[in-house]
C-alpha cells in the first residue's frame, strides 16, 4: 500500500508539473499577441527654406553688390556721394520656393567712419507709402510668396545734429574712395 500511495503521489505530482507547463506555455503564447511588437514610418514633406535675396540664395555668401542709385543734384558729380546726397537701394526677397512664413529684420551699418550716410526711409513694393527708419526695418511673408520689394532710402545727412562735422566730413573724403553700407538682414521662420 504504501508503494502504490508513493506511486499516485508521483503520478500526481508529475500531473501537476506537466499541467504547470501546459498552462504557463498556452499562457505564454496567448499573452504573445498582446505584447507582440510593430513598426511604422511616419512619412511628411520637409519645408523648403530657399529663400532669395536679389537674386541670390541666402544660404550662400553674397557675390552680388547692391549698387545703388544716387539721385541727380545741381552741386554734386553724377554718382558720387556728397553731404548732402541722397539715393536708394532696392532689396528684393524672392520666397517663392519658401514653404514657411517667415520675418525678416534689415539693419544698417555705417562703414568707412561715414557715421553720417543713414537708410532714412522705406517704401515696399511700390505702393506709395513712405515709413520711417528708426533703428530696423521689420516685416512678415507669407509662405511661397513672389518677389517682395524694398526700396530703402538713404542720404548724407547734414543737419545741424549729424554726427560728423565739416572737418570729419572733409578728412573722409580724402581717406576713402567709397562710401559702404552694410546691409545685415536676419530671417526667422514664424511660429505660434
Amino acid at each position: 500500500m504504501k508503494v502504490e500511495r508513493k506511486k499516485d503521489i508521483k503520478f500526481l505530482v508529475l500531473f501537476i508539473i506537466v499541467i504547470v507547463i501546459a498552462f504557463i506555455y498556452l499562457s505564454q503564447a496567448s499573452l504573445a499577441k498582446y505584447r507582440k511588437q510593430t513598426e511604422g514610418n511616419l512619412e511628411g514633406t520637409v519645408a523648403h527654406w530657399n529663400i532669395k535675396l536679389n537674386g541670390e540664395d541666402i544660404h550662400r555668401e553674397m557675390t552680388n553688390i547692391i549698387t545703388p542709385v544716387i539721385n541727380e543734384s545741381n552741386y554734386t558729380k553724377t554718382g558720387v556721394v556728397a553731404p548732402g546726397t541722397t539715393g536708394y537701394f532696392n532689396l528684393a526677397i524672392d520666397a517663392t520656393d519658401v514653404d514657411v512664413d517667415f520675418t525678416y529684420t534689415i539693419s544698417f551699418e555705417s562703414l568707412n567712419s561715414l557715421e553720417d550716410i543713414k537708410v532714412t526711409s522705406y517704401e515696399i513694393n511700390n505702393d506709395g507709402i513712405t515709413h520711417n527708419v528708426t533703428d530696423t526695418v521689420t516685416g512678415d511673408i507669407v509662405h511661397n510668396t513672389t518677389t517682395t520689394n524694398i526700396k530703402c532710402n538713404f542720404e548724407w545727412y547734414d543737419g545741424v545734429d549729424n554726427i560728423m562735422d565739416n572737418h570729419d566730413d572733409t578728412e573722409t573724403a580724402k581717406n576713402n574712395t567709397t562710401a559702404d553700407i552694410k546691409v545685415i538682414i536676419n530671417f526667422v521662420q514664424k511660429q505660434d
